[in-house]
């Protein structure tokens, strides 16, 4: 996008994808910025995304549908069902996170699928999110991701961390 530089890391591990994207304003402005993610499925259910809500100011935004959003100041936690499992993502808390879910088209306004949004401003902004299937069958009891966040060490090297209930990766 002109006046921001985006740079991207992914990482699979057996049982999540993790991705981290910083997104720095080339122009020294402020941005909005969205991390988007769309999944077929039954719906989506996110934290904090509770007030029915609108996409219209957006390009395309007109075509979404059941639109719920809230802010969060909190980790981002939310899934998407399907017939026999789930998809979790678990996201970095950050202070006045908007989330908004609902549904739009995919590959025609009849092909709909779920969605989540997340929005962040800033002249530099960043997500960190982990992307976990489970079967419902395996895991009755939710994801294994409790939390994911990033820092940077005393040389300026970011720090990528994803608590879950089996332990610690970093």
């Amino acid at each position: 996008y002109p006046g921001v530089h985006h740079e991207r890391f992914l990482l699979m591990m057996p049982e999540y994808l993790l991705v981290f994207d910083i997104l720095s304003g080339t122009d020294g402005k402020k941005h909005a910025c969205d991390w988007l993610y769309h999944n077929h499925g039954k719906g989506a259910e996110f934290r904090g995304a509770g007030e029915a809500g609108d996409l219209k100011s957006m390009a395309g935004g007109e075509y979404v549908q059941d639109v719920k959003t809230g802010r969060v100041n909190e980790k981002i936690s939310g899934r998407f069902f399907m017939d026999t499992m789930s998809v979790f993502i678990s996201g970095d808390e950050q202070p006045g996170t908007m989330i908004t879910t609902g549904n739009g088209p995919l590959g025609s306004v009849e092909e709909r699928v779920h969605m989540v949004l997340i929005g962040r401003e800033g002249s530099e902004v960043i997500f960190l999110n982990a992307i976990e299937p489970v079967l419902d069958s395996l895991s009755p009891g939710g994801p294994s991701i409790e939390s994911t966040a990033w820092s940077k060490d005393e040389t300026g090297a970011t720090l990528l961390t994803v608590k879950r209930k089996t332990g610690l990766d970093t």
